[in-house]
């Protein structure tokens, strides 16, 4: 049986939320599988904790929290005529999660996947531009 795909985008939002918010708002981080508990505990009083997909939420969380820095260093090198400084926040953790789920877990999501959820995320939470940066850089980054 297939997965429903709309409770995935649903848990896929929900990763990036808790995501902008622990790392961007909170400047907190989770070290290990007992941290990130805790965290999503505090955080699911105010966002549903979608529990049916755990198993995901808790690979890609902590798969973006161990390759950060390179995640990071890997879409600085694709910005253009951008420093990674500038780019909004909301964008920085769209673009994080999208190169990790590409590239950084087991098995990787598929790469057109992988894309098109994190643009439909960047639509919902980032500028009326941000899906068409976040488009660029996830698809140079997809050609790798």
């Amino acid at each position: 049986m297939k997965p429903d795909i709309t409770k995935i985008s649903e848990a896929r939002k929900f990763v990036f939320q808790f995501f902008y918010h622990e790392i961007f708002e909170n400047n907190t981080s989770y070290k290990n599988k007992e941290d990130l508990e805790n965290q999503l505990k505090k955080f699911s009083t105010s966002i549903t904790y979608p529990i049916k997909y755990q198993e995901y939420i808790y690979k890609v969380l902590l798969s973006v929290n161990t390759n950060k820095e390179e995640i990071q260093k890997l879409v600085i090198f694709h910005l253009q005529n951008w420093k990674w400084e500038r780019v909004a926040l909301i964008d920085k953790a769209v673009l994080l999660l999208g190169v990790c789920e590409m590239k950084y877990i087991t098995p990787p999501t598929p790469v057109n996947v992988a894309i098109n959820e994190y643009v439909e995320i960047s639509k919902i939470f980032g500028n009326e531009k941000s899906h068409l940066f976040i488009n660029g850089i996830l698809d140079k980054i997809a050609s790798l």
